[in-house]
């Protein structure tokens, strides 16, 4: 089996995996916000937006909900939402990979991210 057919069957079982745990938890917002080339100076993130910085691509997240994200290399992540949420990314498999807290910044490999919920 090819690396892109596994990849494929790992995302659609995730999608359902996750779309089941939204609909307990409610539905989901917004597309995130924008993907805008970043200056060489890196824009701030704006205050209750969650900002994944891809090489130069900035992604902003501005609305709660579960988000396709589909990332490549290492990321720098500011998690500028409310105080008291934490921003998680998941694998293909749906499985938490990392939980960025309200207020934080990190460094994730967006590689292995294909979901993105930006307060929970």
């Amino acid at each position: 089996m090819t690396k892109l057919l596994r990849r494929v069957l790992a995302v659609t079982a995730s999608v359902a995996a996750l779309l089941a745990g939204t609909a307990l938890a409610g539905p989901a917002s917004a597309a995130p916000m924008s993907a805008n080339a970043a200056s060489t100076e890196r824009a701030a993130c704006a205050a209750g937006h969650l900002c994944v910085w891809e090489g130069s691509v900035l992604h902003e997240f501005s609305e709660c909900g579960l988000f396709d994200f589909h990332g490549q290399g290492t990321g720098t992540v500011e998690n500028n939402m409310a105080a008291g949420t934490t921003a998680k990314f998941y694998d293909g498999t749906g499985t938490t990979r990392w939980m960025i807290p309200a207020g934080s910044t990190g460094t994730v490999d967006l590689d292995i991210v294909f979901f993105v919920r930006p307060c929970f």
